[in-house]
């Protein structure tokens, strides 16, 4: 799907998508758990809880879809083999593989073709430490043997999901088992959110610096529990300009995305200045915080980017490529990004790269810079399905504004 963006300023108030983040824990915690749990997610659910739930339906859950909820029974008994399919979903994927191993005697696991290029082999190597076997280290690939209780580490080179996956798996494994993070692990607010989900569903885990102590058993289900409003999501259309608002946002979650208030107060605060954003904890906002730098009065600089090019896209290669084609002013070099804000952007025609949160951003670099009357003509994006993935209704909310988007 291709379409056409006239920009404007946005102006008005629309409800947060739900967290796909809190509800694909949830979901696989669910399924994991002893009694049905019955999830209010409301909205329309993106491709990632779809995963979610796809994978909690290959585990021989039940799964009811109701008017903004979920219901996810899990089975008497869980299947010797899975075979599960995660469609674009890296969480997923990263979740459900040694969830599922602690299951099941094989597990078969592929997703589409993106999903399919991103790392997996940390994540394997140490499930082959605990008691399986795996004949490839990248998807699809198909995993033997039941992991067993013990001491597992975890890095800190490419991802949070890899912690976040081993503790969904140690909570269910029988005896008490340890999990070591490595101190250079970014995205810590992510194994928080795992942490918080395994605890709604009576998890025992203790936390004493880098060591996470976990008592395995099965998850005991809270019988109800209600999605947040997504952070990761609502960034964008906040990104859009002064005049949005959002509802279903919770200052105090533990999403780390929340930081996108104070950033982008910063950003468009500059007079000629300079502000620097580490986004080591926060590589989700990178997109959005790039696209309203672009015509900002000041310049930015990015930190701690590399793990971005192993999202949905080298999202360092499309942010740069994007914003150059509307005439931003950005930088590479070797600690990451520069922006010095445009005096004007311009139309332009721009690939979503196959990435829901590229499409979006594309949109704030516009809607961003027509608000401070910076630009001049349309903007065109192709592959806006994307969108999808994490925020099928983006669009619509868009439009809700003030948008004015035509399908080409």
């Amino acid at each position: 799907m291709n379409i056409r963006i006239v920009p404007h300023a946005l102006r008005g108030c629309v409800k947060a998508p739900p967290s796909k983040s809190q509800a694909v824990r949830l979901i696989i915690c669910a399924a994991l758990a002893d009694l049905p749990t019955r999830i209010n997610i409301g909205g329309v659910l993106p491709d990632d809880i779809k995963a979610a739930l796809d994978a909690a339906a290959a585990l021989g859950c039940g799964i009811v879809e109701g008017d903004g909820y979920v219901l996810i029974s899990p089975p008497e008994e869980y299947p010797n083999k899975a075979d599960i399919f995660c469609r674009e979903s890296g969480a997923v994927a990263r979740f459900i593989l040694p969830a599922a191993a602690a299951l099941c005697d094989e597990v078969s696991i592929d997703g589409d073709a993106g999903l399919r290029a991103r790392p997996m082999g940390e994540l394997i190597s140490e499930m082959e430490r605990h008691g399986c076997s795996a004949d490839g280290d990248s998807l699809p690939f198909r995993i033997k043997g039941r992991l067993r209780p013990g001491e597992y580490m975890s890095g800190g080179n490419i991802s949070s999901q890899y912690a976040s996956g081993l503790l969904l798996a140690l909570s269910v494994l029988p005896g008490e088992s340890v999990l070591t993070v490595d101190d250079s692990l970014e995205n810590s607010g992510y194994i928080a959110m795992t942490v918080e989900a395994l605890r709604l569903f009576g998890a025992d885990i203790k936390i004493r610096g880098e060591n996470f102590y976990i008592k395995g058993g099965r998850l005991k289900s809270p019988c109800s529990v209600d999605v947040e409003g997504d952070w990761s999501g609502a960034a964008y259309l906040l990104s859009c300009g002064r005049g949005v608002e959002l509802t279903g946002l919770y200052p105090e979650s533990c999403q780390r995305d929340k930081e996108i208030v104070p950033l982008l107060s910063k950003i468009r605060t500059l007079q000629g200045g300079e502000l620097n954003i580490d986004c080591g904890e926060i590589p989700d906002l990178a997109p959005a915080l790039a696209a309203a730098a672009a015509s900002c009065r000041g310049i930015v600089r990015f930190f701690n980017i590399e793990r971005l090019r192993f999202k949905e896209s080298d999202r360092i290669k499309a942010i740069c490529e994007t914003l150059t084609a509307l005439g931003a002013d950005i930088s590479l070099y070797e600690e990451g990004l520069a922006i010095r804000g445009a005096d004007k952007l311009h139309s332009a025609v721009v690939s979503s790269f196959g990435d829901h949160r590229m499409v979006m951003a594309a949109a704030v670099a516009a809607a961003a810079a027509a608000e401070n009357g910076k630009f001049d003509g349309e903007l065109i994006i192709r592959g806006a399905e994307a969108v999808k993935k994490s925020y099928p209704g983006f669009f619509s909310d868009y439009e809700s504004l003030g948008g004015e988007i035509y399908g080409l």
